[in-house]
């Protein structure tokens, strides 16, 4: 849907639009951004047009983080989260295409917007499937995760939400019998799948704005679920 994106936005960028026209083709812009490819045609109409690269991750994200009017939170972010999410998982282009990086951060950077702004509703349709690959792939499944997290500057709001569920898988692939830690702090450009657990790891503690709080609080939980004792 590129040349039905490109042609609903150029009434947006001009200032002389009549309101009437700009609410139609938002609200038919936010539509066409639910149909599969919208995100993809969207990040990619956005990255064509030149300029700072965060720029235009950050225009994809306040287009693609704003659920319509009247639209249920839940249906867009089921409609959107997957299309985000496929974009994330997309293998690096082998001539390291500097279109497949723009892509990436704005991927990376709508999603943070979405749970930023729509936390309940980006549990299920965004939080789930980037934690989800933690407990079924080993060390690979953090790739995902860690792409999210370094494709653009996560805010804290996203390590927060993402703290809970992702910090437990992460530890226990550290510390399982027969892993390799690495000795000193990974880089975040590592893609060791090794190093990629322990860096995912180290931004979400580092960035989480409550994570010795949300720490503690993991241990406590896990203590007595596991039946370990008394927690400290």
């Amino acid at each position: 849907p590129l040349p039905l994106l490109e042609a609903l936005s150029e009434p947006l960028r001009r200032p002389a639009t009549p309101p009437w026209l700009r609410a139609a083709c938002a609200a038919q812009l936010s539509g066409a951004m639910q149909r599969p490819g919208g995100a993809r045609a969207l990040l990619t109409m956005l990255s064509g047009r030149g300029g700072d690269g965060a720029a235009a991750g950050a225009q994809a994200a306040r287009l693609l983080g704003s659920v319509p009017r009247g639209a249920p939170a839940e249906a867009y972010v089921d409609a959107v989260g997957p299309q985000l999410i496929e974009l994330l998982d997309a293998p690096p282009a082998a001539d390291g295409s500097s279109d497949d990086a723009l892509l990436l951060h704005g991927a990376a950077a709508a999603v943070a917007e979405l749970v930023r702004r729509q936390p309940h509703a980006a549990r299920r349709g965004l939080i789930d499937p980037l934690v989800e690959p933690l407990t079924s792939a080993g060390d690979g499944g953090a790739r995902r995760l860690h792409v999210m997290l370094t494709a653009a500057p996560p805010p804290p709001a996203l390590c927060d939400a993402l703290l809970a569920p992702a910090l437990p898988p992460l530890l226990r692939l550290l510390l399982r019998p027969g892993a390799r830690i690495p000795p000193s702090a990974p880089g975040d450009a590592s893609t060791d799948a090794a190093a990629e657990v322990a860096a995912t790891a180290r931004t979400l503690l580092a960035l989480a704005s409550t994570a010795v709080d949300r720490l503690a609080a993991l241990l406590v939980g896990e203590t007595l679920e596991d039946g370990g004792g008394d927690a400290l």
